[in-house]
């Protein structure tokens, strides 16, 4: 089941954990629709990092989002 990134739109910290083992903490940028962008098939939640890393990721791609 995928989780529904939208509830997470605004949150100012985060963790999401990637079915690939990673781990990434930030505060949401913004959820980009796939309508919007050209080639995407599902949305995509946008975070920044402590050290101001970008990282996009869709649902697909995520285990968990822990909100803080």
């Amino acid at each position: 089941m995928k989780v529904n990134i939208w509830e997470y739109s605004g949150a100012k910290r985060i963790r999401v954990t990637c079915m690939s083992g990673n781990v990434w903490e930030g505060k949401v940028l913004t959820i980009e629709d796939a309508e919007e962008n050209e080639g995407d098939t599902e949305d995509s939640l946008v975070i920044e990092t402590e050290d101001g890393r970008i990282i996009g990721l869709f649902p697909s791609e995520i285990c968990n989002i822990e909100k803080f």
